[in-house]
C-alpha cells in the first residue's frame, strides 16, 4: 500500500510540475502576442504621423517618427528574447537565421537549412563516426 501511495505522489508530483511548464510558456506566449500587438498599434500611430507629417498638417513630425521607431525595435528585440526563453523551455533552439525553434539536437535548420554552431549542441553526445567499417 505504502509503494502505491508513493507511486501516486509521484505522479501527482510530474502533473504538477508539467502544469507549471505549461503556464509559464502560456505566460510567455501571451507576452509575444501582446508585444506584437503593440508594434501593430506603433505601426499604424507611424503611419498616421507620416501621412500628417506629408500633408504639412504636424508640420516636422520627425521626433516623433524616431520615437516610435525607437519603440518597434524596443519590442522587437523583447519579441526575440521571449522567444528564446520559450525554446528554452520547450527544449529548442531557435535558428539564427530564420527564427524557426528546432528541437536541440537537430543540427541543421528544419526551416532554412542553415547549420547550426558546435556550440549550440553541446549538450548533445557525442556521436561516433565510423570510417572503416567491414560490409560482409
Amino acid at each position: 500500500m505504502e509503494k502505491f501511495i508513493s507511486e501516486l505522489k509521484s505522479a501527482a508530483d510530474k502533473v504538477v510540475k508539467k502544469t507549471g511548464e505549461l503556464a509559464g510558456i502560456s505566460k510567455v506566449k501571451l507576452s509575444i502576442a501582446n508585444a506584437k500587438s503593440d508594434i501593430s498599434a506603433c505601426y499604424r500611430t507611424l503611419g498616421e504621423l507620416v501621412y500628417k507629417a506629408q500633408k504639412e498638417e504636424d508640420g516636422d513630425a520627425s521626433e516623433k517618427i524616431q520615437e516610435f521607431i525607437e519603440t518597434i525595435d524596443a519590442l522587437n528585440e523583447k519579441i526575440d528574447e521571449l522567444n528564446g526563453s520559450l525554446a528554452e523551455m520547450k527544449n529548442e533552439k531557435v535558428c539564427p537565421n530564420c527564427g524557426k525553434s528546432n528541437p536541440k539536437k537537430q543540427r541543421f535548420c528544419g526551416g532554412c537549412g542553415q547549420q547550426f554552431d558546435e556550440n549550440d549542441s553541446e549538450d548533445e553526445e557525442e556521436t561516433e563516426v565510423y570510417t572503416d567499417v567491414e560490409v560482409l
